[in-house]
């Protein structure tokens, strides 16, 4: 894995550093950095239920974490299975791009390829997560990409808590060419462990980047926690 930095942000500190945060995102970031979501899994732990159609703050999940996300960056890729599925057509008009892929059931690999290919030439650098992450926000999505234009957009950047890798991890273009070879389960985080790209983790005490919810029973308890 290559060197991660220690160079950190207190995510806690979010009065002192949002002023600091804004200044160092302009409009010309945020219009060239592009997010690729997942949204290509089939939920198989739901146990019938689409997670990410349960409601986040009164919208469906995928509906929620783009509105968290468009804040933020202009150009966003949702991966969906096809074009006709329901996750698709709630999409509709909502100021994103879906691209279908066939092959994601046989592994997240598939679906980051198909995301990646679909990026635009003019693109400085991606953003990608998956997007079963109800508690992600804007803020956690702007202090990575605040790091990452810090850092000319050439080094791999992401949330770090207790040694956990969280999302969305920013990826310089020149590493485009091996996520779009990836296959099966073989995820991003597989570069990571592979490639001698400097590395920045930003400390974060955020919940956000960290959270995925897989089973019903995963949901319960986070709600009944987030209540009120």
């Amino acid at each position: 894995m290559g060197h991660v930095c220690a160079e950190w942000f207190d995510a806690g500190q979010v009065p002192r550093l949002n002023a600091r945060i804004e200044a160092k995102i302009g409009a010309r970031d945020t219009m060239s950095i592009s997010y690729v979501l997942l949204a290509a899994g089939k939920s198989s732990r739901m146990r019938g239920e689409d997670k990410l159609l349960r409601p986040v703050n009164g919208a469906p999940l995928i509906l929620h974490l783009i509105q968290e996300i468009k804040q933020v960056v202009s150009d966003v890729i949702v991966v969906v299975p096809d074009l006709s599925h329901p996750r698709a057509q709630l999409l509709s008009g909502k100021g994103v791009r879906c691209v279908p892929c066939p092959e994601a059931s046989n592994g997240q690999g598939h679906s980051i390829a198909c995301g990646i290919n679909a990026l635009d030439d003019t693109c400085c650098g991606v953003l990608i997560s998956p997007c079963d992450l109800p508690a992600l926000t804007a803020h956690d999505i702007k202090l990575v990409i605040s790091e990452f234009s810090s850092q000319n957009h050439l080094k791999v950047v992401y949330h770090s808590h207790q040694g956990q890798i969280g999302h969305p991890v920013a990826f310089p273009t020149f590493l485009i060419s091996e996520l779009k070879n990836l296959k099966g389960d073989t995820g991003a985080r597989a570069i990571l462990k592979t490639t001698h790209i400097e590395q920045i983790a930003i400390k974060s005490d955020s919940t956000g980047p960290f959270i995925d919810l897989d089973t019903p029973e995963d949901w319960e308890i986070w709600e009944n926690k987030n209540k009120g």
